[in-house]
């Protein structure tokens, strides 16, 4: 089996409520999400922020990921967007 076709499956039984496979996930990719964050950001402790916001709403939505893109594309938008959700909730 391919690294793909790990990160396949370990989606799908993610999305079929392992929470096991879904820690795996984030394990492997909490340290993109965080750069990403931190790029968008710049700031660490907003970057953290960002990220484990990023992660509530991974668990939320994981069921909409539908193998159309790669899943790291997939993520980055999502976390892209979480970071500027936060931007427009900070107060000026």
């Amino acid at each position: 089996m391919t690294e793909a076709d790990e990160e396949t499956a370990l989606i799908k039984r993610a999305q079929g409520g392992d929470k096991g496979a879904f820690e795996r996930l984030l394990q492997t990719h909490y340290d993109v999400m965080y750069r990403t964050a931190y790029k968008w950001c710049g700031n660490k402790m907003d970057a953290e922020d960002i990220t484990q916001t990023a992660c509530i709403k991974l668990a939320r939505s994981i069921d909409g990921f539908r193998f159309e893109s790669a899943f790291l594309t997939w993520l980055y938008r999502l976390v892209i967007n979480t970071a500027k959700d936060w931007a427009k909730a900070r107060p000026v």
